[in-house]
């Protein structure tokens, strides 16, 4: 009786594991939703939201989105605070450091190549057209929040449903796809998907090795805000 209530109980926790992880990607994919709380208080007109107000929206829906994330695996986040390992720190830091490069070089490269050949990343268009609009809301966002965000989603919701390899490659090809897929124009486009994959197995390939979050969003953080001081230089902001 005992061995079947503790089969039932396993049986439980991995359908619970399953729904949540799908509840998170579904939060990720639908945050925009959470838009329509400010809109509806404030009244806002959806036809004439001016490039302010916008940058307001995407930072409270990426908010909402956090605080859940957060709170689903708010176990594991603070497993991995309570085990993180000052000792390692630095092995570990200069670890992920040594594949961040990796992972810029190979994108560099491909971005390079792509776009003597006339191809843009319209995910970077977008980018540089919300940093024009309001550089220090978007900062906040794609600086700070975008990376915890996404290594909640695409690093410890993925660990918890795959292992080893297989988490690496689907939690990297995922998060490249994501990146992608909703602003294609042309099949061409998705050439796009070597640099942004690239990045995403290399960040899995990270936390898989030192199995705490921090790592990888330390350096996400460094990659994001390394593009963004890029982008403020190019677009002259």
């Amino acid at each position: 009786m005992k061995e079947f209530i503790n089969e039932t109980k396993n049986v439980l926790l991995d359908i619970k594991k399953y729904v949540v992880f799908v509840f998170v990607i579904l939060v990720f994919l639908l945050s925009s939703l959470f838009q329509i709380i400010p809109i509806k208080l404030f009244n806002l007109d959806v036809k004439n939201i001016t490039n302010l107000e916008e940058s307001f929206l995407t930072l409270f829906s990426y908010i909402c989105s956090l605080i859940i994330c957060i709170f689903l695996y708010r176990k594991t986040i603070k497993k991995e605070i309570s085990n993180f390992d000052k000792k390692s720190f630095k092995k570990n830091f200069f670890y992920s450091i040594k594949l961040w490069i990796i992972g810029l070089i190979i994108m560099m490269i491909s971005t390079f190549i792509f776009s003597k050949i006339g191809i843009t990343s319209n995910n970077n268009d977008s980018v540089i057209n919300m940093f024009i609009s309001s550089p220090l809301v978007y900062g906040i966002t794609l600086i700070l929040l975008s990376p915890l965000l996404e290594e909640i989603v695409f690093r410890m919701a993925f660990k918890d449903i795959f292992n080893g390899l297989s988490f690496i490659l689907i939690s990297g090809i995922v998060f490249g796809s994501i990146h992608v897929i909703f602003s294609i124009t042309s099949l061409l486009d998705l050439l796009y998907l070597i640099p942004y994959c690239s990045l995403g197995i290399i960040f899995g390939i990270i936390y898989n090795k030192t199995d705490n979050l921090s790592y990888t969003y330390i350096i996400h953080l460094l990659h994001n805000l390394l593009t963004s001081i890029i982008i403020l230089v190019l677009v002259g902001v």
